[in-house]
């Protein structure tokens, strides 16, 4: 991701198609760099296909679902060296809860 601490910071998970992806798009066109996850090789589609549309995004192919992945999500968010300004969590599973109550 290139990094441009001015910009507002958004994560959204979920995000490889559907709504997840809308959210991701709505925040890259309002001047966010949205960064990304979901656990579907799509999410690599929508990765590109927000940078094509000039967003600085970042991805991580991740499930959420685990311990693991929730750690992995972490340390990405926290490599971006800066707050997150929205956070959008998909709620599909119970367990994913862990990422909403991190942020």
């Amino acid at each position: 991701m290139t990094t441009d601490t001015t910009r507002p910071l958004a994560l959204v998970t979920g995000a490889s198609s559907g709504i997840g992806f809308q959210l991701a798009k709505h925040f890259a066109d309002n001047g966010f760099d949205p960064i990304i996850a979901a656990e579907d090789a799509e999410l690599t589609t929508a990765n590109s296909d927000l940078q094509a549309a000039g967003a600085h995004a970042d991805a991580l192919r991740v499930d959420l679902a685990t311990e693991e992945g929730v750690e992995g999500l972490h340390r990405l968010v926290r490599a971006a060296s800066r707050p997150l300004d929205a956070r959008c969590p998909e709620r599909r599973n119970r367990r994913r809860r862990r990422v909403r109550d991190r942020y």
